[in-house]
């Protein structure tokens, strides 16, 4: 659940909560237009019902962090541990 002050109104504040389910699902086309299909359990569990509003957050997957990690594959010619054990002497080791 997630809660945040919405509005304030002089000395009063007016919270609204969230209340968050993660899905994955796939984009569909349905004529002109796209739509994600919410699983039926989800729908049951969160008691949501047709026509209601509800909010979607996008996240999409990427392997930003996989080509990160792999751009400096062949650079070094020490291994890591070797690298990060002579980082932590110098850190650490006076």
């Amino acid at each position: 659940m997630i809660c945040g002050i919405s509005k304030k109104y002089h000395h009063i504040y007016v919270v609204d909560c969230v209340y968050m389910t993660e899905v994955e699902s796939r984009i569909r086309k349905w004529g002109n237009s796209f739509g994600v299909i919410i699983p039926n359990e989800v729908i049951k569990k969160e008691k949501l019902k047709e026509g209601q509003k509800v909010g979607i957050i996008i996240l999409k997957k990427s392997d930003a962090l996989k080509r990160t990690f792999g751009m400096m594959k062949g650079e070094w010619k020490e291994p890591a541990q070797y690298i990060k054990d002579k980082l932590r002497k110098e850190l650490y080791d006076e």
